[in-house]
C-alpha cells in the first residue's frame, strides 16, 4: 500500500478532461451546467454519479475530493 502522502497527490488526477490534461485538480466555480436538449438534463439528474447539472449538487472539483478521501480512507466514493 502506498504510503497516505504518496495517495492524498495522486487519487483524483483521474480528471474527466477529454481534450486536456491539467497537472492539477481545477477549481470549478460555475453554478450551473448547460445541456442541448430536455433529454440530456434528464439523464443527468437520473442519478447521483450523471454529468454535472449545478454545482450544489456535485462538479468536478467536489468529485476529484470525494475520490481523494476515499482513496485515503480505502473506501468507495
Amino acid at each position: 500500500m502506498k504510503d497516505i502522502r504518496t495517495r492524498a497527490v495522486h487519487v483524483a488526477h483521474e480528471l474527466e478532461v477529454p481534450a486536456s490534461r491539467p497537472l492539477s485538480v481545477p477549481l470549478v466555480q460555475s453554478s450551473a451546467f448547460a445541456f442541448d436538449s430536455a433529454d440530456e438534463l434528464a439523464r443527468a439528474m437520473a442519478g447521483p454519479d450523471g454529468d454535472y447539472v449545478y454545482s450544489r449538487r456535485g462538479n468536478p472539483t467536489v468529485r476529484a475530493l470525494e475520490r481523494t478521501l476515499a482513496g485515503l480512507e480505502g473506501g468507495a466514493s
